[in-house]
């Protein structure tokens, strides 16, 4: 159809013509052979001219820029020696693009990516290629094969990002055993596993991972509970959680797990109010873990009320020095985050206050009306600030 219009377009009706303007832009030229008679005469200098085009890069999505920082954040002294190499291994890679990301602004050294279908892979090993220089396309491995089983402990992988998948499939990934697993070959490496890590049975430990960045592609509170008390029953700390939205107006909670070298529940997470805790027992050594650290994403929380709390205190200082003039400390990307943080508290609180939250709460494994009443004591703790959500 397209060859009929560009070679007879005269012989058509004009008004039929008029409706399929030829735009200046469109190359033709693939749609002919070299040397035939009906090629323009100037298809191969053409061709000559793009094989020369630079490559546009794509921008990055907001949700994989996310994963991207958490990733460069540097590691703890005691997780991972300066010297040693920082291997990602990028889980549900899909096409590639956090890999690809990783490499090309040095982020990792090595990245491993894993899917469990071959499509993916084949598309990602095209981009690499069109994307990555050729010393950077050495770095970057493509496996197939199924969540965690594709990685030896010889791999020495640093961080595993699991993203775009649900939050359940995430933790099934995380909570595989070895046992699970009889084709997957680590005795030949055992003597490598780290001390801390003898006896585990989760392939997350044998590999000895040391950090996790992981992105459900649905972060309701519900979904969540289970994956944060899995992480805080065995031994991760979560240091830090951002919010990132798309143009379909989703948002995506990413979170970073660092592994704790020393027993106990994380104590740096720690709820604004008070008053509202509420804590129930789970195997962490006797120790409780509070509803709100399950339920709602508190480093991100922390860092949001900490900067309105200053923010008030330098409005407050500024009219008792009646220095209209002074300035927050807030900035651009915190305004963007404070947004993300209202609509996500607001989004969830509306959404709870007409589902069937009891049902949430017992598949969480929480007590009736837990999600609904910790959305809420946050929704009026940032009203409190004077924020309309």
């Amino acid at each position: 159809m397209l060859t009929l219009l560009w070679r007879g377009r005269s012989s058509l009706n004009p008004s039929f013509a008029s409706s399929f303007p030829l735009q200046p832009h469109v190359t033709w030229r693939s749609k002919f052979t070299a040397g035939s008679a009906h090629s323009p005469a100037s298809a191969p200098e053409s061709s000559q001219q793009n094989q020369h085009r630079p490559v546009v890069e794509p921008k990055l999505p907001a949700r994989i820029e996310a994963v991207r920082q958490l990733c460069a954040q540097p590691f703890p002294t005691v997780s991972r020696n300066k010297s040693q190499m920082h291997v990602v291994a990028d889980i549900a890679c899909d096409h590639c693009t956090l890999g690809i990301a990783l490499l090309k602004s040095e982020v990792a050294q090595r990245v491993i990516a894993v899917d469990v279908c071959t499509s993916p892979l084949a598309t990602g090993r095209t981009k690499a290629e069109r994307l990555l220089a050729p010393d950077l396309r050495d770095c970057l491995d493509l496996r197939l094969g199924d969540g965690l089983r594709p990685l030896t402990v010889a791999d020495r992988v640093n961080t595993v990002c699991v993203v775009g998948i649900g939050a359940y499939s995430v933790l099934n990934i995380l909570d595989s055993s070895i046992n699970d697993h009889e084709d997957i070959n680590l005795g030949r490496a055992s003597d490598q596993i780290a001390d801390s890590h003898a006896g585990a049975d989760k392939l997350v430990d044998i590999l000895g991972v040391q950090r996790l960045v992981l992105q459900p592609v649905d972060s309701r509170p519900h979904l969540m509970v289970p994956l944060r008390r899995w992480l805080l029953e065995r031994g991760w700390r979560i240091t830090e959680e951002t919010l990132s939205g798309n143009n379909k107006r989703q948002l995506y909670l990413t979170m970073l797990a660092e592994r704790k070298h020393s027993g106990g529940v994380d104590s740096s997470i720690d709820s604004i109010n008070a008053g509202a805790k509420k804590a129930i027992a789970c195997d962490t050594g006797g120790e409780a873990i509070d509803i709100e650290d399950l339920i709602l994403p508190q480093a991100l929380r922390r860092r949001m009320h900490c900067i309105l709390r200053d923010t008030d205190k330098q409005r407050a200082l500024g009219e008792k020095n009646d220095a209209d003039t002074s300035e927050a400390p807030a900035t651009d990307s915190f305004d963007t985050e404070l947004l993300l943080w209202m609509k996500y508290v607001k989004l969830h609180h509306d959404w709870i206050a007409v589902a069937r939250f009891d049902a949430y709460d017992k598949k969480s494994g929480l007590p009736p009306g837990a999600i609904s009443a910790v959305m809420a004591a946050e929704r009026l703790s940032l009203r409190s600030f004077g924020l309309k959500t």
